[in-house]
C-alpha cells in the first residue's frame, strides 16, 4: 500500500493531486464531518456541563491561559488540562516534558492530569476516562503528540485550535494539514489570516473564525506580575532579548535560523557593552535538542552554552513563559516565526535578523510585521541598532509598529479572543 501511495504521489501532477484532494475534502466535510458535528452540537444543547480539554504539550507554547480562566469561571463549562506525550525526540525528552509541563499547570492552579503514568506504564484513555464534549489542540502536527491523542481519533467530538504562535509564514502546514481541515473550529488571529486559510486550505476556511490572537490580554489587558525576571545591575541599564529560532536546516521550507552565525557575538556584545547592556538568551524551546543532533555541537557543547549564559553578569538563559520578560524588557533581536508579531503588542523596538530569503516564507501579515522591524543583515547592522536605537533612543520604526498594532492586534467585536471564542461556542450550542 505505501509503494502504490508513493508512486501515485510521484506520478500524478501537482495540479491534479489538489483537484483530488479537494473532491477528497469536499466529501468527507459534506458527508462524515457535518454530521458528526452536528450530532455533537445537539448533545450539547441540553447539557448544563460542557467539559472542554486541553491537550497540553511544551508549557512554552501554551496560548490558552485567558480562556481556562474564564470558562473556569463560567457555570457552564467544566475545563480539564491534559498534560500529553512528546514523542518525536524519545522515552528521556518526552518524560522530562511532561514533568516540566505538570508542575507548570498545576502552579497556575489548573485542573491537570497527566495522560501517563510512568510506574504501570500506562496512558489516559482520553474518551473513556474524561469523556469531553469539546478538546482544544495546542499544536497541529502529527507524530509530536502521542498518536492515541491526536485529532483524527476523535471525529465524533468537537475539536478547536488556536494556533500556538502567531503565523507569519505562508506555508500550507500552518493551515492546511489535515489536521487543520478536521477541525470543528479553527480560530484565527486576523481577517488577513482567514482571507489566507480560505483561499488556500482544501475546505476553504469552512471552519475558520477570527477571534483574535489570546495573547493580547496577557500583553495588554493584564499588569506585570514578575519583575524580578532580570538580573539585578549596579546600573540601569538597557534590557535585551536574543531569541534565536530552532531552523537551523530547511523544516518543512522554513529556514529561519542565524544562530550559528551569530552565537559567539552575542557575548561579545554583552561585553562590549557592558555599562549599557544586559541580554538575556531566549531559545526556541526545540533549538537545543537541534543542537544536540547537530554534528558540529552535540548534548556536551550544547549544555555547557547554554549553562555559560548565566555565569555573566548582564547576561542570562530564559526557558519560562515570556509574556512578562516581553513586557518588562527595552527591545529584542530575534529571528523567529511567531515573536514576529507577538513582540509588537509591546511596539517597543525590534530587530529580525535576516537569512537572505525571510521574505520569501512570509504571508501578506507576515510581511506587514517585518516592515515593522529594524533588520539585521549583519555584525554591523546589530551593533547600530544596540548603539542608536536601543541606547540613545533614535527609534524611527516606533510610529510603523503603532500603525501595525491597531490595524492587526486588535481582536474583533471589541472583546478579548477568549471572550470571542466562548461566545462562538455558546453560539453554536445553544
Amino acid at each position: 500500500m505505501g509503494k502504490i501511495r508513493t508512486f501515485v504521489g510521484k506520478t500524478i501532477p501537482t495540479p491534479l493531486k489538489n483537484i483530488l484532494k479537494e473532491w477528497y475534502w469536499r466529501n468527507k466535510v459534506h458527508y462524515i464531518k457535518l454530521p458528526y458535528e452536528k450530532k455533537a452540537i445537539c448533545a450539547l444543547k441540553g447539557k448544563k456541563k460542557i467539559r472542554v480539554v486541553f491537550l497540553a504539550l511544551y508549557k512554552s507554547v501554551w496560548k490558552y491561559d485567558s480562556l481556562y480562566q474564564l470558562m473556569k469561571a463560567d457555570e457552564r463549562f467544566d475545563p480539564i488540562v491534559l498534560v500529553c506525550p512528546i514523542v518525536n525526540y524519545g522515552v528521556k525528552h518526552m518524560l522530562e516534558q511532561m514533568e516540566i509541563s505538570f508542575k507548570h499547570y498545576k502552579s497556575l492552579g489548573y485542573n491537570v492530569i497527566s495522560s501517563y503514568n510512568k510506574d504501570s506504564d500506562t496512558y489516559i484513555d482520553l474518551e473513556k476516562d474524561l469523556q469531553p464534549d469539546i478538546l482544544f489542540y495546542t499544536n497541529p502536527y502529527k507524530g509530536l503528540i502521542d498518536n492515541r491523542y491526536y485529532i483524527d481519533r476523535f471525529p465524533h467530538i468537537l475539536t478547536c485550535y488556536v494556533p500556538y504562535g502567531f503565523n507569519p509564514v505562508k506555508f500550507e502546514w500552518t493551515y492546511n494539514l489535515n489536521f487543520h481541515n478536521l477541525l470543528w473550529r479553527f480560530f484565527c488571529e486576523t481577517q488577513i489570516t482567514k482571507e489566507m486559510i480560505d483561499k488556500g486550505s482544501f475546505t476553504h476556511g469552512i471552519n475558520c473564525v477570527v477571534v483574535g490572537y489570546p495573547l493580547y490580554e496577557k500583553f495588554c489587558k493584564e499588569s506585570i506580575k514578575n519583575f524580578g525576571l532580570w538580573k539585578e545591575q549596579e546600573q540601569k541599564k538597557k534590557k535585551i532579548i536574543w531569541a534565536p529560532h530552532h531552523s537551523l536546516e530547511d523544516c518543512g521550507g522554513l529556514q529561519l535560523s542565524t544562530f550559528l552565525s551569530y552565537y559567539k557575538f552575542f557575548f561579545e556584545l554583552a561585553q562590549k557593552y557592558f555599562n549599557d547592556i544586559q541580554i538575556v538568551f531566549k531559545p526556541h524551546p526545540l533549538l537545543k535538542e537541534k543542537l544536540y543532533q547537530h554534528p558540529d555541537w552535540g548534548k556536551e557543547k550544547t549544555d555547557t552554552y547554554y549553562k555559560e549564559w548565566d555565569s555573566h553578569p548582564n547576561t542570562q538563559l530564559f526557558e519560562d513563559d515570556y509574556i512578562d520578560l516581553f513586557k518588562t524588557s527595552d527591545a529584542i533581536i530575534h529571528d523567529c516565526g511567531s515573536f514576529t508579531t507577538e513582540y509588537l503588542y509591546t511596539q517597543k523596538p525590534c530587530m529580525y535578523l535576516t537569512n537572505g530569503h525571510n521574505l520569501e516564507q512570509y504571508n501578506e501579515l507576515g510581511k506587514q510585521a517585518f516592515n515593522c522591524y529594524y533588520h539585521g543583515n549583519n555584525a554591523s547592522d546589530i551593533i547600530s541598532f544596540i548603539e542608536k536605537v536601543v541606547i540613545k533612543g533614535e527609534d524611527t520604526q516606533i510610529d510603523a509598529r503603532k500603525d501595525f498594532f491597531i490595524r492587526n492586534l486588535l481582536p474583533p467585536n471589541g472583546l478579548t479572543a477568549a471572550e470571542n471564542i466562548i461566545n462562538e461556542i455558546k453560539k453554536q450550542i445553544q
